[in-house]
């Protein structure tokens, strides 16, 4: 089915982590672009505070 993403625990694997990973997946599958800029700046701004 065009436009239908997948996500939660039965994506990655069980349990609260693994819903916060098959999220992070069905983000990242929907807007590529969009996560991978948000990301570039959240890496920075880690990094520049450590």
């Amino acid at each position: 089915m065009p436009g239908l993403f997948l996500a939660g625990s039965d994506v990655a694997s069980g349990g609260v982590m693994g819903a916060m990973a098959g999220g992070m997946l069905a983000t990242i599958a929907a807007e590529p672009l969009k996560v991978l800029g948000y990301l570039r700046k959240a890496t920075r701004k880690s990094a520049s505070a450590a």
